[in-house]
């Protein structure tokens, strides 16, 4: 899915809908997106940790878009910028040196 269909699907829910079912959406789309990043090494028989890194800076493009997304239409952002890229850093530290 692109930037636009992942904004076009969750903007309602991040900024309309109460505090809870944001942060549910919020997970929802990490989630969903985060599935991206299994299908792509998995098309691309990915098995080196370099690889991976690439593949996870890959979606976290595609996360920063959906962040600029949010700017570009409401003037600020519900997502954080690189914190795809920076949920992996914290709970992969092995694959620290090939995402930065």
């Amino acid at each position: 899915m692109k930037a636009r269909d992942y904004y076009d699907k969750y903007s309602s829910d991040l900024l309309y809908d109460s505090k809870i079912n944001s942060h549910v959406a919020i997970f929802d789309l990490f989630m969903e997106i985060s599935d991206e990043v299994v299908d792509i090494c998995k098309q691309r028989n990915v098995s080196s940790n370099d690889a991976v890194a690439s593949v996870i800076k890959e979606i976290n493009d595609k996360w920063n878009a959906i962040c600029r997304l949010f700017v570009k239409f409401h003037g600020f952002s519900p997502l954080k910028e690189d914190g795809f890229i920076n949920y992996y850093l914290d709970q992969i530290p092995e694959l620290k040196d090939f995402l930065k």
